[in-house]
């Protein structure tokens, strides 16, 4: 009887066509990966943009309660017109909050709203997310 050492050929197709599914496999997670990561590096800079602008405006405040660019209404940043992020829009929502018996307001409710178009795939049609951050800030006595 002769030893034979080595594999048969079904046994070198079978392993090819194994390592060759689990390649594929790692492949697709990877552009999953890739998708999740973009998609968080947009949500993480939307939050940041809000946070920001909510940053600028609670200084207006807390300096100068009846600062004319605090005043109750709403703005709107374009595409294109925040500098470093033009691929985000930005809704500033002001509002006086429950004035006193005497009329007085001493609370505002600060609302942004960060826009941007998800590009997680590339072959869909971009779909709009919202990041919202909301605060209250109260004159200072």
């Amino acid at each position: 009887m002769r030893n034979h050492d080595g594999f048969t050929l079904v046994e070198v197709l079978v392993a090819v066509a194994i390592i060759g599914f689990a390649l594929v496999a790692i492949a697709m997670g990877f552009g999953i990966a890739t998708s999740g990561v973009e998609a968080g590096r947009q949500q993480t800079t939307a939050t940041m943009l809000a946070e920001q602008r909510v940053e600028v405006l609670r200084s207006r405040v807390l300096a100068n309660f009846a600062d004319p660019q605090v005043a109750a209404g709403t703005t709107q940043e374009a595409y294109g017109s925040i500098p470093n992020a033009a691929s985000y829009r930005r809704q500033t929502i002001i509002a006086d909050v429950d004035p006193d018996a005497d009329g007085v307001v001493d609370l505002k409710r600060i609302q942004i709203d960060v826009f941007y178009r998800s590009v997680v795939d590339p072959n869909a049609v971009p779909t709009e997310r919202q990041v919202s951050l909301v605060n209250i800030v109260s004159r200072r006595q």
